[in-house]
């Protein structure tokens, strides 16, 4: 067996490094495991392990091991996947691509011996929430592009050996945010005596995945309710890129929920059918039994409450967005009439011109005529006489007058307007 390795000053979760056992070998470690346990009271941290090092290990006297592991750099190495299997019974079905790309689960697996015996107990589930930074989010599209969410993902494997009814507890690739809080809520609460079932790890791992989806749903009805009360403020300066953005978080935010309370459900079956068939064999299995079963309800009907509150805040959300539109359209139909009622009082004016235009013009006609050269008066003779070359004013007069009606009548099709669509905008 390898020998324990010795505490680093601070934990660090690297994910390469070169070991050295007792007997001298070095060997290449690619998927550097930070490794806590719990015995009695006591919580240690037992150091960085590589995967050889975790199957070979041994924590006798620890009731709880948690263990910090990079599910790629495994995934990625041949080796390490081999070593944690083998390890801690991991199913090929865990590796799969569509397992890591999948919003929430939870599975489970017996192993029992020849004669039926239970000898491990394996569960893994996945938990996904949302962590919005409601003083970041952009006003319209292209201010402040930075990325204003976090995704949190609890992707926990929990191994339970039922002669020694240790605990192995697996968080894989936890959020620097999260990851201290489920160390501590497992190291702290867990109870000093080893698990007597299974499913004594998982009501404080999702305790605190209680504690961030309040924490999501909350935050985004704090924005939904910051809108609110600026209702009578914005009118017509809501900004519907932070709206539409605000009701995407929403969404994944009640997605989430609305796994987390489907799987719950399957966890809570599952955890009835092993008592069923493993009932507990004294009076403290079974209140312990009971102490779970009633936690997971009560997890469960929490995060329900919550997914209520989430849609609540979904709706509020629309409801703010066909406001603020509707305002919106208020307001155009309000400036469309003050238009109409702008463009009544151009028309009379024009109305008044054209009319005091048309009057004069025939006057305007005759007196320019008159005034041309072509005519002229004679005072002696007290008569007018017109030039012979009258005709000359017909002959150029009529067919510019005929060129110009002809040009404005066909300019349309020569310079055609375009109309604007969106293909155009």
């Amino acid at each position: 067996m390898t020998a324990p390795l010795q505490p680093n000053s601070t934990p660090s979760r690297t994910s390469t490094s070169t070991l050295v056992s007792s007997d001298g070998v070095s060997t290449r470690a690619c998927a550097m495991c930070e490794v806590w346990t719990k015995t009695g009271q006591n919580r240690t941290f037992r150091g960085l392990f590589s995967a050889a090092n975790l199957r070979n290990a041994h924590f006798d006297h620890s009731q709880l091991t948690v263990i910090f592991a990079k599910a790629d750099a495994i995934r990625e190495c041949g080796q390490c996947r081999a070593d944690f299997v083998q390890a801690f019974e991991i199913p090929e079905v865990w590796w799969t691509s569509w397992s890591r790309r999948s919003n929430g689960y939870f599975g489970s697996e017996r192993n029992v011996d020849q004669k039926g015996d239970l000898q491990s107990y394996q569960t893994w589930f996945r938990f996904l929430v949302k962590h919005v930074d409601t003083k970041s989010l952009p006003a319209s599209l292209g201010h402040n592009t930075a990325k204003n969410y976090a995704w949190y993902k609890q992707n926990i494997f929990t191994h339970w050996v039922a002669r020694t009814r240790q605990t192995f507890v697996i968080i894989f690739d936890p959020h620097e945010a999260i990851g201290s809080p489920l160390k501590d809520s497992m190291l702290d609460s867990f109870p000093e005596t080893a698990a007597s079932h299974p499913f004594e790890a998982h009501t404080y791992l999702l305790q605190e995945l209680v504690s961030f989806q309040d924490k999501a749903v909350w935050s985004i009805r704090d924005l939904v309710r910051g809108t609110e009360t600026k209702r009578s403020s914005y009118r017509l300066k809501a900004s519907y890129f932070r709206l539409h953005e605000v009701a995407r978080h929403a969404i994944h935010v009640s997605e989430t929920l609305s796994v987390a309370v489907s799987t719950l459900g399957t966890m809570m079956h599952e955890h009835d059918y092993f008592f069923r068939d493993y009932p507990p064999p004294d009076v403290a299995s079974n209140t312990s039994y009971t102490r779970s079963r009633a936690r997971l309800s009560f997890i469960r009907n929490t995060l329900k409450s919550l997914l209520e509150r989430s849609n609540s805040n979904k709706d509020r959300l629309a409801n703010e967005i066909q406001l603020s539109f509707n305002n919106l359209t208020l307001f155009n139909s309000n400036t469309s009439i003050k238009i109409g009622h702008a463009a009544q009082i151009d028309s009379a004016t024009l109305k008044t011109i054209a009319f005091l235009t048309l009057t004069f013009l025939p006057a305007t006609f005759v007196s320019g005529m008159f005034s041309m050269s072509f005519f002229g008066f004679s005072p002696d003779e007290d008569r007018w006489a017109m030039s012979k070359q009258f005709w000359i004013y017909w002959a150029i007069a009529v067919p510019v007058t005929l060129t110009t009606l002809l040009v404005w009548h066909y300019w349309d099709n020569f310079f055609p307007v375009k109309s604007v669509d969106r293909d155009d905008e």
